[in-house]
């Protein structure tokens, strides 16, 4: 029986996208309550680049595959899986492992997603909105009317504080 492969980017050694390297993963069937999704879209954002680099609080031992969230559709799904079934598009966080082709997640850990949306322009606002939230409702504990300076509104996250329709209303 021949192997099927899939593809995945390794970070190799600690620095910049030239340690990235292109390699190659067994296929394999889902365990048991996991699905396997196959990646439709993943961002490159900075706690990507903080860990390539080893200034993560978490950094990931090398060699690693980065990439903290994904969008993608459910492929297969391992025995007693009750949550999602293959064709179902789903959004993860992983903190590392989306740099691939395809990825094994528990069902619990999966989101699921309309289909209406465009996983190259929706999977760069998982991390950007739900930071913007935590801080705004968990940390700050801000109500609908309340008024809140947002200084330096750069990037992702800043984009999202900005952002009326992430407002809580």
């Amino acid at each position: 029986m021949k192997l099927v492969k899939y593809k995945c980017i390794v970070v190799t050694k600690r620095g910049p996208p030239e340690n990235l390297r292109i390699t190659e993963c067994d296929l394999r069937d889902p365990s048991e309550k996991e699905v396997r999704v196959k990646v439709l879209a993943t961002c490159v954002c900075l706690p990507d680049v903080q860990n390539r680099y080893g200034l993560s609080p978490f950094a990931s031992e090398v060699p690693f595959v980065p990439g903290y969230a994904i969008i993608g559709v459910v492929d297969a799904a391992g025995p007693g899986v009750k949550q999602a079934a293959p064709g179902v598009r789903v959004a993860a966080y992983l903190m590392v492992g989306g740099y691939a082709e395809y990825v094994y997640l528990r069902e619990n850990l999966i989101i699921p997603v309309p289909p209406s949306l465009d996983p190259a322009k929706a999977v760069p606002l998982l991390l950007n909105y739900l930071t913007a939230y935590q801080a705004l409702h968990r940390s700050a504990k801000v109500k609908a009317g309340d008024k809140v300076l947002i200084i330096g509104a750069s990037g992702g996250c800043g984009t999202a504080f900005l952002d009326p329709a992430g407002s809580p209303t």
